[in-house]
C-alpha cells in the first residue's frame, strides 16, 4: 500500500492478498454523493406538511401542558376560579393537540387541522366566561384557528372555518363587555 507523509494512503493499491485500497479522490465522491432522503421537496408536499404539522402540534403539546401546569399553580396559591378554568382547559387542550400529533403522524392533515381548529375555537369559548379580561388576546386566538388551517384545508372549508371564527370572535366581544370581571388574582 502507499502513503502519502502524513500516513494516508495516497493511491489505489493493489495488496499481494488481492484487497483493493481506495483513494481519497474515490471516498470524497462517495460522500458527494446525495443520499435519496436529502431530495429537496416542496412545501406543500405531503411529506413536507406530514413533518410540519408534526413538529407544530409536538410543540402545541410541550406548551399546553406547560402552561396548565403554571396556570394550576397559580391556582393553588391564589385560588382564582377564572385561573383553575384557564389551567382545566389548557389540560385538555394538551390532549387534544397530542391526537393531532397522532393524526398528523399518520398523514390525515385534514383531520387533524379540523381537530385543532375546533379545539382552538372550544378552548375561546369557554375560556370568556371565566377570564372576560382577556377579550382581545382571545379574540386573536380564535383567528389562530384560522392561520393554522390555510396550508392543510379545501377552500370550501378555510371559508366556512372563516365564518366560524368570525362568529367566535363576535361572541368573545360581546361576553366580555357583558361579563364582570371578578379576579382574585393581584394587580
Amino acid at each position: 500500500m502507499l502513503f502519502d507523509r502524513w500516513g494516508h494512503g495516497g493511491r489505489v493499491a493493489e495488496v499481494d492478498e488481492g484487497i483493493r485500497v481506495r483513494d481519497r479522490a474515490e471516498e470524497a465522491e462517495t460522500e458527494r454523493r446525495p443520499s435519496p432522503h436529502s431530495e429537496v421537496q416542496p412545501a406543500d408536499s405531503p411529506a413536507v406538511q406530514t413533518v410540519q404539522l408534526a413538529q407544530f402540534s409536538r410543540w402545541l403539546v410541550l406548551l399546553a401542558f406547560g402552561s396548565a401546569l403554571l396556570e394550576g399553580a397559580a391556582f393553588l396559591a391564589f385560588r382564582d376560579i377564572g385561573t383553575g378554568v384557564m389551567s382545566a382547559v389548557l389540560f385538555g387542550f394538551g390532549w387534544v393537540a397530542l391526537v393531532v400529533w397522532m393524526l398528523a403522524r399518520r398523514d390525515r392533515h385534514q383531520g387533524a387541522v379540523i381537530l385543532l381548529c375546533t379545539a382552538f375555537l372550544g378552548a375561546t369559548l369557554v375560556v370568556v366566561p371565566a377570564q372576560p379580561s382577556l377579550t382581545a388576546t382571545l379574540g386573536l386566538g380564535a383567528l389562530l384557528a384560522v392561520v393554522v388551517a390555510l396550508s392543510y384545508v379545501s377552500e370550501r372549508i378555510l371559508g366556512r372555518l372563516t365564518i366560524v371564527s368570525w362568529a367566535t370572535i363576535s361572541a368573545v366581544a360581546v361576553l366580555g363587555e357583558l361579563i364582570p370581571s371578578s379576579s382574585t388574582l393581584p394587580a
